[in-house]
């Protein structure tokens, strides 16, 4: 016995005859390194060595062994699991003799026994108050542990991420890399960003709006190479502005805002590059489709004006009667206009529509 207790106080770090407190405190330092839950799952099988370890010093201190081997339970020490000196079991039998003496604090008919209540509920409440202060501070050392992990997880990641950048960034010598084009289809939008990097350090502009316009005619991109197209290339560049545009009725809300701001910005007069957003149902997008379509290119198709009209969205009939008074108008919207110059609640409505049935030529 002797012999398997000094292996198990060597599995703690201790040498023969160490207090019991001292099993204890090992026993907490090691668990706190080696627990599977903060070193990790590879440490399991240290722990449980550990963990038996501990168990066999307790039981040999509840047996009232413990003490024979040196430790702090012999030479008169008393165990943690008895009530004074001696073995467990004569401790224990001295705590049932001490319980079966009358108290002297309680007396019939007298208010002695309201001491020991409130003695007891001080204990009662004592004890659930060190109860819920050893729970907030475990709680505390997990959050700690937790955002410590989660600290080294990222500066990780992070470097990383930094070598993947520094890997995807070759010198440069003003030609195309053997894999940009590879890179640029790539199915993955991050790949596609890096890529398109180096595609805008390319001294061949052709090849550049080349590749740039097959990449945006292969389906409709994702918002951050969209992003970083509208940033490279001015609408000047035919091929990347048709392929940009021909997805104009799939964009979503921001993208197509985006998309046409870069047109009217960017002096677009090809009425072929609107033309894709006037199917969009979007009624912003419409609107501002209407205040950007290019001055002297007359108004959308008639079935586009013509959907345009039936709306009662006021910002958006506005924005078309804004453009009829400054293109013209046709004559199959005359009596639509009429409508709405005298009948539609919106006021501003009402005053556009009857500024262009006024200033209309008698036929």
């Amino acid at each position: 016995m002797a012999v398997s207790l000094d292996m198990d106080l060597k599995t703690l770090g201790l040498s023969p005859g160490a207090s019991w407190e001292d099993v204890k405190s090992a026993f907490r330092r090691l668990a706190r390194t080696y627990h599977p839950d903060v070193a990790g799952p590879e440490h399991s099988v240290r722990f449980a060595e550990i963990n038996r370890a501990y168990m066999s010093i307790r039981e040999a201190v509840q047996r009232g062994t413990y003490g024979a081997y040196g430790s702090a339970t012999s030479a008169g020490a008393s165990s943690p699991f008895s009530g004074g000196t001696g073995t467990y079991y004569e401790g224990r039998t001295q705590r049932r003799a001490r319980s079966r003496r009358p108290s002297r604090g309680i007396r019939i008919g007298g208010l002695g026994w309201l001491s020991s209540l409130g003695s007891a509920i001080a204990r009662g409440a004592s004890a659930i108050f060190n109860q819920e202060e050893r729970r907030r501070r475990e709680s505390e050392r997990r959050a700690q542990e937790l955002e410590r992990i989660i600290g080294e997880a990222m500066d990780l990641a992070g470097n990383r991420l930094d070598g993947i950048l520094r890997r995807s960034r070759p010198a440069y010598d003003g030609s195309s890399s053997p894999h940009l084009e590879t890179r640029l289809f790539s199915r993955h939008p991050g790949v596609v960003v890096l890529a398109m990097e180096e595609l805008r350090r390319l001294e061949d502009r052709a090849l550049a709006e080349r590749l740039m316009g097959s990449l945006l005619s292969r389906g409709v991109p994702d918002g951050e190479v969209l992003k970083k197209a509208l940033g490279m290339f001015r609408p000047a560049c035919s091929e990347v502005a048709r392929a940009i545009c021909r997805w104009g009725a799939s964009y979503g809300r921001e993208e197509a805002v985006s998309v046409i701001r870069w047109l009217k910005y960017g002096g677009a007069r090809d009425r072929a590059l609107f033309k894709p957003f006037c199917s969009s149902q979007d009624p912003v997008v419409l609107v501002t489709l209407l205040d950007a379509w290019p001055m002297g290119c007359g108004l959308p198709d008639v079935s586009d004006m013509s959907r345009f009209l039936k709306f009662e969205d006021e910002h958006l009939l506005g924005a078309a009667l804004r453009l009829i008074k400054r293109e013209g108008p046709q004559g199959w919207m005359m009596p639509r206009l009429e409508r709405l110059a005298s009948s539609h609640g919106s006021a501003a409505v009402r005053v556009w529509a009857s500024a262009i049935v006024r200033t209309r030529p008698m036929e």
